[in-house]
């Protein structure tokens, strides 16, 4: 994918890991900024708008990231991906409140 995207730019493979491990790091980034504002976005507005913003989000940056034709548009897809996605954040502090402590792992 990745290759088909760049083109010729990338000539190793080595080359190739770096540009994927790039991607995957720009998640992370995306995702470690971003949580705290979904947290505080579903405790205002409530989690059903903030999930479902995330699941529209999530798909309108999937269908960009598998269009895209170059480095730059799957970087920006990829990372909005992410940016607009709390539902990681939101769906573990809902399950955390609906889980009854008897149930916790030790």
């Amino acid at each position: 994918l990745i290759r088909d995207a760049i083109g010729s730019n990338i000539g190793t493979d080595g080359q190739l890991e770096y540009v994927a491990e790039f991607l995957r790091s720009m998640f992370c980034f995306a995702e470690a900024s971003t949580v705290l504002y979904w947290s505080r976005t579903s405790d205002k507005v409530g989690r059903k708008p903030v999930i479902l913003i995330g699941l529209i989000g999530s798909s309108v940056s999937m269908m960009c990231f598998g269009i895209s034709q170059s480095f730059w548009g799957s970087l920006v897809s990829r990372s909005l991906m992410i940016g607009l996605n709390g539902n990681a954040a939101v769906i573990n502090g809902m399950m955390a409140e609906l889980v009854d402590t008897a149930d916790l792992a030790r």
